[in-house]
């Protein structure tokens, strides 16, 4: 009769410890898929507004194809209507103000 007390006993007390554990595991899954929503929605928005990334498989491909002019220089509308902040109209060869990023 006292072993049965002790093992109830026992099992009482680990009780809080294992309600706990499935509550942390239970929050922590919703928060790594809360993350990953956030990294996925900053990775949206990085790439949709403008980004100083030249590499055509960051941007896709139907992205850099449309923008006009050299990417790789700071001074680009990143635009497919607009060449240049600095020179719109002129062509990127002759630039003057050409900077690499």
């Amino acid at each position: 009769m006292v072993n049965i007390k002790l093992v109830f006993l026992l099992l009482l007390s680990l009780l809080p410890s294992v309600g706990y554990l499935l509550v942390y595991r239970k929050l922590k899954q919703q928060w790594e898929a809360r993350l990953e929503r956030v990294r996925w929605m900053a990775q949206f928005s990085y790439l949709s507004y403008g980004t100083n990334v030249t590499d055509s498989h960051l941007l896709g491909e139907e992205l850099a194809v449309s923008y006009i002019g050299d990417l790789s220089c700071i001074y680009n509308a990143r635009s497919p209507y607009i060449r240049c902040a600095v020179n719109p109209c002129g062509s990127c060869q002759d630039c003057p103000y050409y900077r690499s990023i």
